[in-house]
């Protein structure tokens, strides 16, 4: 392969790792909204739980740890994810051989 076509295939695979990169920290931003949303609800549960003014309470703060929980992990999970991909897209840049 020559030189010309080695460096836009480079280029090519960075603009593919740079656009995963970046919806990658889309996604774990969206995750942590998320779970802030159900920790509020928890709370919210909590609260209502403590005064006896709904029905739903339980529910509330049970579906809240849960899906709060599950949304920090998945966000978590995705920002390691990013920040390996520009670990080895940036290695890759400096370290060419």
């Amino acid at each position: 392969m020559s030189d010309e076509n080695a460096e836009t295939v480079e280029e090519v695979v960075h603009g593919i790792l740079t656009h995963v990169i970046e919806r990658a920290r889309l996604k774990c931003r969206i995750g942590v909204a998320i779970g802030m949303t159900g920790v509020m609800v928890a709370v919210a549960g909590t609260y209502s739980l403590g005064i006896g003014v709904m029905h739903w309470e339980f529910w509330a703060v049970i579906a809240g740890m849960s899906v709060g929980t599950a949304a920090f992990n998945h966000a978590r999970t995705l920002s390691e994810m990013a920040d390996a991909m520009e670990q080895a897209r940036d290695h890759k840049l400096t370290n060419d051989t």
